[in-house]
């Protein structure tokens, strides 16, 4: 089994054609905006296969685990911000990528991304609606073999804020997600999810903003043998704080319920076995802060219910997070960013035993960017991940250093 592709792809010309641009248009009625910006760079992947130390590399690469990628990148924003009521936004990226020698591992990543937001004067109300599509690698050291598998995503969510007396808030957001998977032994696995959920906030206080929010999520794969869904239930308090920019901090955190059903595919297909039920507590906290006019840190984590990559397995995730930003001058800037995720996957062993498999992954990543000209920087990376699990062919490390050279319009 294998983990996290990096994204390479055709040559760097295909996709420098289409530059940059920026426009700024404004009226005393009307403003739309339109930048983009264009990057080549190239990259060195010690283990790009995500290989254990159990499995050998190979032929074709004198037995080597190491490769050399080039890549390039465009991302593109446009957005109407009139004086009405009404305002979107749409963003896009591609990314273009091809490995020297594990070629069959070169692939094409997309994400479009559009917001549409309506915010009458009036401030009683106002409603939004997001919508993507996304195709993204999955973790090879989960899939296997020495191909770059693509996991295509389409999702759409809208929200509706209610105004009671300057001081509730009441929301609804509906939403819905279907993810497309073609696995080696299943190529036409799917998985759609519909769900929601209701919120009530309390905008008096200023920065504080407490609240409580319950919702449903109902899942259902298809396309793999022994196909599950689900129904899962929450409910949590919540806490947004923001104070003039200097920090802000969120939280969410409460008890969320979780029945997994089997579907009886060698019988009545609408015949659901019950299979699992867990509860526990799931949640999130994120905290931000502006130490000074050069450095800024953020901190987080997390524990939710989570698709596992490669199959319907569920997973429960716990992760931290961490990140430092530190402007040295106005044109040299250093981060350094941590995370740290523990995976609990119901999985099987090649016997087909049940397993309560665990992973536990690392990453580190520091970057230094330059802005060498007006509209061109130069950003250089190493990032180190380590995976341990209770499946050693499951296990992995890597290291990754590479440099973008990227042209853009402010």
């Amino acid at each position: 089994m294998r983990g996290n592709v990096l994204p390479i792809g055709r040559p760097a010309a295909v996709i420098i054609v289409a530059t940059f641009c920026a426009v700024r248009v404004e009226t005393a009625r009307a403003a739309f905006e339109l930048t983009a910006n264009a990057s080549v760079g190239a990259e060195y992947n010690s283990n790009p296969l995500q290989l254990s130390a159990l499995e050998a590399a190979p032929a074709g690469n004198g037995a080597k685990r190491d490769d050399v990628s080039k890549r390039a990148s465009i991302n593109m924003s446009a957005g109407y911000h009139g004086t009405g009521p009404l305002q979107f936004q749409l963003r896009g990226s591609l990314i273009d990528a091809n490995f020297d020698h594990f070629n069959t591992l070169g692939r094409r990543d997309h994400d479009l991304t559009g917001i549409l937001d309506w915010k009458p004067a009036q401030q009683s109300f106002d409603a939004s609606l997001q919508a993507q599509h996304a195709s993204l690698p999955i973790p090879i050291a989960d899939v296997g073999g020495t191909k770059a598998t693509q996991q295509t995503t389409t999702s759409a969510r809208t929200t509706l804020h209610l105004r009671a007396a300057t001081v509730w808030q009441f929301g609804v957001s509906p939403f819905w997600n279907e993810t497309d998977t073609p696995l080696p032994t299943a190529k036409g696995f799917k998985s759609v999810e519909k769900g929601g959920n209701l919120a009530l906030e309390y905008i008096g206080a200023g920065p504080v903003v407490p609240g409580v929010t319950a919702g449903e999520i109902r899942g259902r794969y298809s396309g793999i043998t022994d196909a599950t869904r689900y129904d899962q239930y929450f409910a949590q308090l919540t806490l947004r704080y923001k104070a003039t920019g200097l920090s802000t901090f969120s939280f969410s955190g409460g008890q969320t319920w979780r029945t997994t059903n089997v579907i009886d595919i060698t019988g009545t297909p609408t015949v659901l076995i019950p299979e699992k039920k867990e509860s526990g507590f799931m949640g999130s906290a994120n905290y931000s802060r502006k130490l000074t006019a050069k450095t800024s840190f953020t901190i987080g984590a997390y524990r939710a219910f989570l698709h596992y990559a490669a199959g319907l397995n569920p997973s429960i995730d716990t992760g931290f997070t961490s990140g430092v930003t530190w402007a040295a001058t106005p044109l040299l800037t250093a981060a350094l960013d941590t995370s740290f995720i523990l995976s609990k996957i119901d999985d099987t062993t090649p016997n087909g035993v049940p397993l309560q498999r665990e992973d536990l992954t690392r990453n580190y990543t520091f970057s230094v960017t330059y802005q060498a000209f007006r509209h061109v920087s130069v950003r250089t990376r190493v990032t180190r991940q380590t995976r341990n699990s209770t499946i050693q062919t499951s296990q992995f490390n890597n290291l990754v250093g590479g440099v973008d050279l990227i042209a853009s319009l402010k």
